[in-house]
C-alpha cells in the first residue's frame, strides 16, 4: 500500500515538473503568432489567415483523436454548446483580431494590452472561483507586471506619456478578453472528453464559426494568395501557435490551475523580443534582460517550485 502511494506521489510530482517545463515553452510558441502578425502587417487577410490556420490545426488533431471522438460521441452531443462557445472564443475572438491589429498597432501597445490577460485570469479565478490568492502570489504578480512594463516601455518612463492608442488596440483588447474567458471556461467547465479530443472539437466548431467571416471577407475585400510564403505561414501558425501552444498550455493548466498557468504568459514579451532578434534582426537591449529577470522572479514567487507546492 505504501509503495503504491509512493508511486502515485512520484507520478504526480513528475506531472507537475513536466507542467512547469511546458509553462515555459507555451508562451514561446504563442509569441510566434504575435511576431508573425507584426511581420505580416496585414499583407494576408486576417480572417483567411485565421481560418486556414485553424482548419489545418483541426485536421491535425482529428487525425490524432478521431477514435476517441467516435467513442465519446454521446459526450459530444451533450457538450457541444459549451464546446461551440469555446471554439468561438478561441478561434474567432482570439484569431483575426490579432492579425487585424498587427497592421496598425504599435508593438508596445500590443504587449502592454496582452500583459493584462494573466491579471484578469488570476483575479477572476480568485473572485469567481475562490482560488486562493496568497501574499507570495500577489508579490509575484507585482514583480511580473513591473517586468512587463519595463520591457514594453523600453526602460523609458516617457513612453507612457507619448502612448497613443489606435483602433487596433481595441481589437487586441477584444482578443485578450476572449482569451481570458476561454481559459476560465476551459478549466472550470468539466468535460467527459479527453483533453486532446476536447481541443479537436473546439477547433472544428471554431472553424465552422469563423467560416462566415472568411466568406464575407473574400466577397468584399482582398483574398488570400496561396503562394510559398502564405502556405509556409499558415502551416507554421497551425503547428506551432495553434496545436503546439494550446496543447502545452492546456496540460500545464490542468496540472497547475488557471491562475498559476496564466502567469506564464508574462514571459511573452521576452520571447517576442528574442524571436524578433533571431528572425528580423531587432536588437535586444538592457531593459529586455532586466525585465526578463523581474518576470522570471515574479513567476517563481507567484507559481512556486515543484518541491515547494
Amino acid at each position: 500500500m505504501q509503495e503504491s502511494e509512493a508511486g502515485a506521489g512520484r507520478r504526480v510530482e513528475s506531472r507537475r515538473r513536466w507542467a512547469y517545463v511546458l509553462l515555459l515553452i507555451a508562451p514561446a510558441m504563442f509569441a510566434g503568432n504575435q511576431v508573425t502578425a507584426r511581420a505580416l502587417e496585414g499583407s494576408i487577410p486576417a480572417n483567411a489567415l485565421a481560418f486556414w490556420r485553424w482548419a489545418i490545426a483541426a485536421l491535425i488533431m482529428a487525425a490524432l483523436t478521431w477514435r476517441e471522438l467516435w467513442d465519446g460521441r454521446r459526450a459530444l452531443a451533450e457538450e457541444w454548446p459549451v464546446l461551440a462557445i469555446l471554439g468561438f472564443l478561441g478561434v474567432v475572438v482570439c484569431g483575426p483580431p490579432v492579425y487585424i491589429a498587427g497592421a496598425t498597432t504599435a508593438a508596445t501597445n500590443i504587449a502592454l494590452i496582452y500583459a493584462m490577460s494573466p491579471i484578469l485570469i488570476v483575479l477572476a479565478s480568485a473572485v469567481v472561483f475562490r482560488e486562493r490568492m496568497t501574499l507570495r502570489r500577489a508579490v509575484g504578480i507585482v514583480l511580473a507586471v513591473v517586468g512587463v512594463l519595463l520591457v514594453v516601455f523600453k526602460g523609458d518612463a516617457g513612453v507612457l506619456a507619448r502612448l497613443a492608442f489606435v483602433t487596433g488596440d481595441l481589437w487586441v483588447a477584444f482578443a485578450v478578453l476572449g482569451w481570458s474567458i476561454y481559459v476560465l471556461i476551459l478549466q472550470h467547465r468539466k468535460s467527459r472528453l479527453g483533453a486532446a479530443a476536447r481541443f479537436t472539437a473546439i477547433c472544428v466548431l471554431g472553424v465552422i464559426a469563423l467560416l462566415p467571416f472568411y466568406l464575407w471577407e473574400a466577397a468584399t475585400g482582398p483574398t488570400i494568395v496561396f503562394d510559398g510564403r502564405s502556405i509556409a505561414t499558415v502551416l507554421f501558425l497551425a503547428f506551432v501557435p495553434a496545436v503546439g501552444a494550446y496543447q502545452a498550455y492546456g496540460y500545464a493548466q490542468r496540472v497547475l490551475g488557471p491562475g498559476p498557468t496564466s502567469l506564464g504568459m508574462y514571459l511573452g514579451p521576452i520571447y517576442v523580443a528574442l524571436i524578433s532578434y533571431l528572425t528580423i534582426g531587432e536588437p535586444i537591449r538592457a531593459y529586455h534582460w532586466a525585465g526578463g529577470a523581474l518576470i522570471l522572479t515574479g513567476l517563481w514567487h507567484a507559481v512556486g517550485t515543484p518541491s515547494r507546492r
